[in-house]
């Protein structure tokens, strides 16, 4: 039977501050304790319709929605951030969303506005239906050699290949992981942590050794580029942690940026605009680079290219400006969990500053 399977909805911290005359002390902190995400309720269906023509080609894939929950507990604003597998999930689900209620967020015990909700909807034909087709899972092998080899070029214009004939999500899986990869192996580790996001809540339908291969890359990758909300919450999920070769320096290196977070010195992290884009991990025609600040005031420093907009997406406020370097943008405690977002021309590289001020 065919059905989409649609998991709990879950906030994403994303969104920034206005310029540096207002200072945190100017709007009342509000403890990240007191506030809670809003959850969906009742739809008018359960699962949003599968398109028709999907259905007759028996693919698979997922959508992932961004959208705002009002005080009244309906959606607005839907945007469709990445789709995974090929056809017309994405306006399927949108429509299906707009129907749903949704138990209002809480801050302080009272209904508010919830912006930058995150929505990901499977498709699935069978939930018993993984594994990939004897062909591709041939294919993919061959992949594998490419990859231990070092032959990172080779193995992406492969995978390009193999993703046009994969149909099932376990399939599509795969090749994602394999891309992370390629892009680890070719120097382009932001672009490897993108398909990392993407496989972390399906990463379990993966095989067990290549989950632990995988949240040992994810780590690495995170560590690497000063990610440390994220290379906490992905070393918090490699239960062995330390009994594996290379191991040792995985905890060094995360000890090392915890202290850097617990000192008062500023947090410098490089970031350069993805110039790889696919749609199951970010936008072509709008390309960014997303990151979780450990601090509330944010700066751009040595500005490589042509940066176009720097935004603050947070559970209460959303705030753009243009990505100027040495400006500061202070976020305030009230808006809740963020997450900055730098947009600008492909490849475009420059520092951005983390601090407390």
């Amino acid at each position: 039977m065919m059905r989409a399977i649609n998991p709990a909805g879950c906030l994403l911290g994303l969104a920034l501050l206005v310029g540096s005359p207002m200072p945190a002390t100017a709007q009342p902190a509000v403890q990240q304790a007191t506030y809670k995400p809003a959850e969906r309720g009742e739809c008018k269906r359960d699962y949003p319709l599968y398109p028709a023509k999907e259905r007759e080609r028996w693919t698979e894939g997922w959508v992932d929605l961004r959208f705002t929950v009002t005080v009244d507990g309906t959606v607005q604003d839907v945007v469709i951030a990445n789709q995974m597998g090929r056809g017309e999930f994405g306006p399927h689900t949108v429509n299906w969303l707009t129907e749903c209620r949704y138990s209002p967020a809480l801050r302080n015990g009272q209904p508010v506005q919830a912006l930058n909700v995150f929505q990901r909807v499977f498709f699935m034909i069978d939930k018993k239906s993984q594994g990939a087709s004897p062909e591709l899972a041939r294919r993919l092998r061959a992949v594998d050699d490419l990859l231990e080899q070092g032959q990172a070029e080779k193995a992406m214009s492969d995978l390009a290949d193999i993703s046009k004939d994969s149909t099932y999500l376990y399939e599509m899986l795969n090749i994602m992981a394999r891309r992370a990869q390629a892009m680890a192996l070719m120097n382009k580790p932001y672009t490897a942590f993108l398909y990392l996001r993407q496989l972390r809540s399906s990463e379990n339908d993966l095989p067990l050794r290549e989950q632990a291969w995988l949240r040992r890359l994810a780590l690495r990758l995170a560590l690497a580029q000063g990610f440390y909300l994220e290379a906490k919450e992905i070393a918090g999920r490699i239960k062995d942690l330390g009994e594996r070769d290379g191991d040792d320096r995985l905890v060094k290196s995360l000890a090392t940026l915890t202290a850097l977070t617990m000192s008062p010195e500023a947090i410098s992290v490089t970031g350069r605009v993805p110039a790889e884009c696919q749609p199951e991990i970010c936008s072509a025609d709008h390309p960014v680079w997303s990151y979780r600040p450990v601090r509330r005031t944010i700066s751009l420093d040595n500005v490589q290219g042509e940066l176009t907009s720097v935004e603050a997406r947070c559970d209460a406020r959303t705030f753009r400006a243009k990505a100027d370097a040495g400006v500061t943008w202070t976020i305030p405690a009230s808006w809740g969990e963020c997450n900055i977002v730098v947009s600008g021309k492909p490849g475009s590289s420059f520092t951005l500053i983390d601090e407390t001020i």
